[in-house]
């Protein structure tokens, strides 16, 4: 029994595409330059070098591992954001804008010639949008290269070369694990509900010795106060007031009034 395949009236036919075609050199030409009179072996001519476009990429999207990242606190578009310097980022990102509901914008911007102060000066640079949970800002090579800024791992600070004068950014290093929000990220916690407390640490050293100078209410009245030596002296009986003997506490027995003395009083 034979088999036989048949293909329905109304099917639409398929069309291949063919595979490109190689360039076609004429007989006796070179195959490099395709001139006549020469080999390929003998060309002079060097082959134009074909780049590949390189696609942006980013890796310290989440929390950094190993070495102490190289990050500061710096102005971005004339707000302070958590900034990282990194060298194994070919494009420079900014954190994606957050719309009123919570929501990421669907599509990724970027932002053109946005100031960064350092030093007091400003350093224009193009920034992408892109989804940053640690960072606000990442400056990449295209920013590094641009401003031949020299990062300096090992001390964890940034040189920018100028006519005027090197200048140099000193940059905080964290401990692991300590996670930093930035005035960016604080206002878009804030916004979504997030509770926010302000608190100020004063660090008082045991050894410390105060003077009339350093208490704001006695130093008005040092005519009054006499010079502290010390803490007072410990007591060791409780504070008591000392009475008469045989004091009694004052009491008066309720009586009965006589009609007469209630109407006199009223």
């Amino acid at each position: 029994m034979k088999y036989c395949r048949v293909r329905p009236a109304d099917a639409s036919q398929v069309r291949q595409n063919a595979a490109p075609a190689a360039a076609v050199v004429a007989p006796g030409a070179c195959f490099n330059c395709g001139k006549q009179g020469h080999f390929a072996r003998d060309c002079t001519t060097e082959p134009a070098i074909k780049r590949q476009a390189i696609a942006p990429r980013v890796y310290a999207l989440g929390e950094t591992e190993g070495v102490e990242p190289t990050a500061g606190s710096v102005s971005v578009g004339g707000e302070i954001a958590h900034t990282l310097f990194d060298t194994g980022a070919s494009h420079s990102f900014k954190k994606q804008i957050i719309t009123a509901g919570t929501e990421s914008l669907g599509t990724f911007g970027i932002h053109r010639e946005v100031p960064v102060i350092l030093g007091g000066m400003d350093f224009i640079g193009d920034l992408s949008e892109m989804e940053l949970d640690y960072y606000d800002v990442i400056l990449g090579m295209d920013w590094l290269s641009r401003h031949q800024v020299v990062v300096d791992c090992p001390r964890a600070r940034v040189l920018i070369p100028r006519e005027e004068g090197n200048i140099t950014f000193q940059c905080i290093q964290v401990q692991r694990g300590v996670s930093i929000v930035s005035m960016m990220r604080a206002e878009d916690f804030l916004e979504r509900g997030a509770e926010g407390l302000l608190a100020t640490i004063s660090v008082v050293k045991d050894d410390a010795h105060f003077e009339l100078q350093d208490i704001p209410v006695v130093e008005g009245f040092e005519d009054v106060f006499e010079a502290l030596e010390g803490p007072p002296p410990a007591r060791d009986d409780v504070l008591t007031i000392e009475l008469e003997p045989g004091t009694t506490p004052v009491s008066r027995a309720p009586y009965r009034l006589a009609p007469a003395e209630m109407a006199e009083l009223k």
